[in-house]
């Protein structure tokens, strides 16, 4: 079992990423596969990275732009996710 708050920083990433995939990364980005039907998505992929990365202590995560959602897990500040690696 993940602990809840390990849990909640994954729902925070995943919510930025999903964010900032609709608003901006679509466009410039694209995985190339020949999977019609791929059992992830691209938000999925780029949240694992950062969770394990983050889990495993290759890099920092201050996440505010959710903060709200989730008292306690993300600094109260406002602004944007940052990894600091």
């Amino acid at each position: 079992m993940i602990p809840r708050e390990k849990e909640f920083k994954l729902i925070v990433i995943y919510m930025y990423i999903c964010d900032l995939y609709d608003n901006e990364l679509k466009f410039y980005c694209h995985r190339y596969s020949n999977n019609a039907n791929p059992a992830f998505t691209d938000q999925e992929i780029m949240t694992i990275y950062l969770f394990t990365g983050y889990c495993q202590k290759y890099f920092r995560i201050n996440c505010r732009k959710h903060s709200g959602c989730y008292p306690g897990v993300c600094s109260n500040h406002s602004g944007p996710m940052t990894v600091i690696h």
